[in-house]
């Protein structure tokens, strides 16, 4: 078969063979290193001619005068085509069995987050609707000084928020408890504490309103999706990143919320598998051309509502990670859909601010204070 291939197919398959050897090892390939791995149709010279015309293509490029080949970014991008339309996407013949219906769901998406980290070995950021019915679940407070106070809001979706609360003057730590429980009586969780101090139950409804207040305004102002980040320490395991400047570049990029939110919302635009391979993230950090994203939709009863991304550096294995990010985008879309249909959970999507909030009152999404207390 091999000697009816054409002389476009010979050398797509000698930069094809180059790419995967220099994935495994890391190392620039010669023409003898690659004759010797499954090319021994093709004589060196003719293999050195390929890489020639390769690099004159911008598939290839020489670090050394003397030393093999490395591919391009344009190399990679080449390869990853061949993969895709090699139906490397394909669907799981079943889900994670962690992944189950659940009313935590941004719980949810930080477990798929984390698991989807460990088993590429990449950082992973997600973007996210926003989720309603979610309610308060628990208040805690913890004491960061004399005047102040860390309130730590808990929902049922596993949605954690925090708010630093400024004192007018000292409390004891032991009331601390105190506050917690009128906290929750207030949202109809416990009875009544049992407050004799008439300062205490004073500093209680203003440290309530205003923590309630504050949540509330930052629920209603939905101006983009939420972002969900991890396994950043994963990029120290890239001899890619070893240098300084390039490893603080990449981070930068992982860091920068807007540049995320717009990475993520061209995949959604796209509904359907995209990668940015080296070069192709200039345009969002300088020096990121070591790195790759790739970043699939994940749907809710077929529509796309956010998208799950990794990012790690562009000698990834893009066969392994390509079918395993597509299975994650389909795992999290049927457990999503399934938790929506099940516990009776809207979303949304970012709008303008005073929609937002007519529509979070409209649907008393957050329980403030009770008058009738």
């Amino acid at each position: 078969m091999r000697q009816h291939l054409t002389r476009k197919q010979r050398e797509k398959a000698v930069l094809h063979g180059l790419i995967r050897l220099y994935i495994q090892t890391g190392r620039s390939v010669g023409s003898q290193f690659l004759k010797e791995q499954g090319f021994d149709y093709l004589s060196s010279a003719t293999i050195r001619n390929y890489f020639a015309q390769l690099e004159q293509q911008g598939y290839l490029q020489q670090q050394h005068t003397s030393g093999g080949r490395i591919p391009t970014s344009k190399g990679y991008r080449d390869y990853v085509q061949a993969l895709l339309e090699e139906e490397v996407k394909k669907t799981p013949s079943s889900s994670k069995e962690f992944l189950k219906e659940t009313k935590a769901v941004n719980q949810l998406l930080h477990i798929v987050a984390e698991s989807l980290s460990k088993e590429s070995g990449c950082a992973v950021f997600l973007s996210s609707p926003r989720f309603d019915q979610d309610f308060i679940q628990k208040i805690k407070l913890f004491p960061l000084s004399d005047s102040s106070l860390l309130g730590i809001i808990i929902t049922d979706f596993g949605m954690v928020n925090t708010e630093v609360l400024y004192l007018t003057h000292p409390i004891e730590e032991s009331k601390i408890p105190l506050l917690e429980q009128f906290f929750l009586w207030r949202m109809n969780k416990g009875e009544k504490p049992s407050i004799s101090d008439p300062s205490i139950n004073t500093l209680g409804k203003h440290l309530y309103n205003e923590i309630m207040i504050r949540h509330f305004a930052s629920y209603a102002n939905f101006f983009s999706e939420d972002i969900y980040t991890t396994g950043l320490s994963k990029l120290f395991n890239y001899p890619e990143f070893s240098q300084p400047a390039i490893l603080a570049d990449t981070l930068s990029l992982f860091e920068n919320t807007s540049q995320m939110q717009a990475l993520l919302n061209t995949c959604i635009k796209n509904n359907d598998l995209t990668l940015w391979i080296g070069e192709e993230l200039a345009s969002c950090a300088s020096c990121a051309t070591s790195s790759t994203v790739i970043a699939v939709p994940y749907h809710i009863q077929q529509l796309p509502v956010g998208a799950l991304g990794i990012l790690g550096p562009t000698r990834l294995d893009y066969e392994r990670i390509l079918s395993l990010v597509q299975d994650y985008g389909i795992w999290l879309s049927e457990t999503l859909t399934k938790s929506v249909y099940k516990f009776k959970i809207t979303f949304r999507e970012p709008s303008n601010a005073q929609n937002q909030a007519s529509k979070f009152i409209t649907n008393r999404r957050i329980l403030l204070e009770d008058k009738s207390h």
